[in-house]
């Protein structure tokens, strides 16, 4: 069984439905470059109607009761602030829920309920998969570092300028974006917690990533090699 939540979700429902590490990484690689329309802020920053058609076609109307591998994913529920377990019906739904960053993404809609990015409240579901597997061994990976969009300590404040001639020039310290703010907002309640939730898990692998952008998606070769050469340290 494999589960997952945010970039996890997308990752494990690849490879649930049998994809190769190469094709996953290629095909969320490719997802990644499509890119999307800004919109008018009044729900989210970005109209999420690309990222939508992208995963229709990335899962061709595969539901989770297709897979020959059980999968689950979690979406935080906005309107019962509880996590939401999401694992029958469409695939690429569940997934667009999960990876639906609030302000970023618009939220998705079940039943009247807004679901946005799971990360809001369980960054790292051992706690669901534990609820499936009783005594089985769960393996936990979690890629989000505690300490992350530390900025130079001299600084009392920062605009839209300070970020663009930092974004332009040399300098290797650079101000974070709205958007990596906004993600990094939604996923510290799940870092404060996860603590708790990692302790239910056999065996924890955690890829030294935190020197990556948040949004790192141009390094992810480099990423996943530092995720491989992670996992395997671990499982030696």
């Amino acid at each position: 069984m494999v589960g997952g939540n945010s970039m996890g979700a997308l990752i494990g429902a690849q490879f649930a439905k049998g994809d190769s590490p190469d094709e996953i990484l290629e095909n969320t690689l490719a997802l990644t470059r499509k890119g999307e329309r800004p919109t008018l802020p009044l729900v989210s920053l970005v109209g999420g109607r690309r990222f939508a058609r992208s995963l229709e076609n990335m899962f061709e109307g595969l539901t989770f009761e297709d897979l020959w591998t059980p999968f689950f994913t979690v979406a935080c529920d906005l309107t019962q602030a509880t996590t939401e377990v999401l694992d029958s019906g469409p695939l690429h739904f569940a997934v667009r829920a999960s990876n639906s960053p609030a302000g970023i993404f618009p939220p998705t809609l079940k039943q009247g309920h807004l679901l946005v990015d799971g990360a809001i409240l369980n960054n790292v579901p051992v706690d669901a998969m534990r609820d499936r597997v009783g005594s089985g061994q769960v393996i936990a990976v979690d890629v989000n570092p505690r300490e992350d969009l530390v900025v130079d300590a001299s600084l009392e404040r920062f605009g839209p300028l300070d970020v663009l001639t930092r974004l332009f020039s040399r300098r290797t310290e650079k101000l974070p974006t709205l958007p990596e703010i906004l993600v990094r907002a939604g996923i510290v309640g799940g870092i404060a917690h996860r603590d708790q939730t990692k302790a239910m898990a056999d065996l924890l692998i955690e890829p030294p990533v935190g020197r990556f952008p948040l949004i790192g998606y141009g390094q992810a070769h480099t990423i996943a090699q530092v995720g491989q050469d992670a996992a395997r340290a671990r499982l030696s």
